[in-house]
C-alpha cells in the first residue's frame, strides 16, 4: 500500500538566524511522497539539506532558494534575495485565510 502524497505549495521555510547553521531534514530525517513546489526556502544563516538529501517520492520544483545551495533535484531552481521586509517580525495573533 502506498502512502498518500503531500504537497508543499507557497509556503516560506525561514530556518535559521544570522551565523546559525541549520539543516532542512535534520538527523537524517527525510519526507516520503512529497512535492515541494513554488516554495522559498530562506537562510539568514547557513543552510544545508542534511545528512539524507533525497526521500521515497520526493520531488522539488520550482523553489526560491536564499542562504542554501538549491536542492539537486529541483528542476527549476531559482536563487534571489526574496527582499522581505521585516523578516520575523509578523504579528503574533495573524489571521490566515485559505487559499
Amino acid at each position: 500500500m502506498r502512502s498518500p502524497t503531500t504537497t508543499r505549495r507557497q509556503s516560506v521555510a525561514s530556518i535559521s538566524r544570522p551565523n546559525q547553521l541549520a539543516s532542512v531534514f535534520p538527523e537524517g530525517r527525510t519526507p516520503v511522497n512529497t512535492n515541494f513546489e513554488n516554495n522559498i526556502f530562506y537562510f539568514e544563516g547557513k543552510g544545508e539539506w542534511g545528512k539524507v538529501k533525497s526521500g521515497q517520492g520526493v520531488t522539488f520544483r520550482n523553489n526560491l532558494y536564499y542562504g542554501i545551495t538549491p536542492h539537486p533535484n529541483d528542476t527549476a531552481p531559482l536563487t534571489k534575495d526574496p527582499k522581505f521586509r521585516s523578516a520575523g517580525k509578523a504579528p503574533q495573533k495573524r489571521r490566515w485565510l485559505d487559499a
